[in-house]
């Protein structure tokens, strides 16, 4: 089934260290439970030092991070690589919204390859052509988006459900309902 919102974004604290925790976290899991054909995982980051290429660089191993024809590694570590994947799973995405959903009764197929993709900064998505389907998430596109963030006023206005991992809280939230319970997690 379709998730009700496939936008996912995330929080943390100084140097986002509790987000490259809970990205391990997750990708590992993700990358043990699914098959490649499945799920790919697509990283994107600014590569500032040799910490930042070495923070990224286990993606470069994982066959989740190669497209369905092998001809392209989904990592990045600058803008300008960051724009021919970017052109490549827009692509993708213009076509799934394009082509009619099947569905069976209620519940709505979810695209194979589902696609994951982590953005260390906001900044990387500015003006590209993927920020549509980022910032406008719908089921049929098979696509869900980590955005990584030193404090929650620097998330994009679009980024609703949070996940922080930080000194002062470790849960998830939803952002623009005020109203709604924190969700404590104790991560691995």
């Amino acid at each position: 089934t379709c998730p009700k919102n496939p936008g996912l974004y995330l929080l943390t604290s100084k140097d986002k260290a509790g987000a490259m925790k809970l990205l391990y976290n997750i990708v590992s899991q993700v990358a043990a439970n699914n098959c490649y054909t499945d799920v790919k995982m697509v990283f994107i980051y600014n590569e500032r030092s040799v910490e930042d290429r070495q923070s990224w660089d286990f993606a470069r191993w994982l066959p989740h991070s190669w497209s369905e024809d092998k001809k392209t590694r989904y990592l990045a570590s600058s803008k300008d690589e960051a724009a021919d994947i970017f052109y490549e799973i827009a692509s993708i995405m213009r076509i799934r919204g394009e082509e009619k959903k099947d569905n069976v009764g209620d519940k709505k197929i979810l695209p194979k390859p589902y696609y994951l993709l982590f953005v260390r900064d906001s900044e990387l998505l500015e003006g590209q052509l993927i920020s549509k389907y980022v910032f406008d998430p719908k089921p049929e596109y098979g696509l869900t988006t980590f955005i990584m963030s030193d404090k929650y006023t620097d998330l994009p206005n679009e980024c609703e459900n949070i996940v922080q991992w930080d000194e002062y809280y470790s849960g998830m939230f939803d952002a623009t309902d005020i109203g709604s319970k924190k969700k404590d997690v104790v991560f691995d």
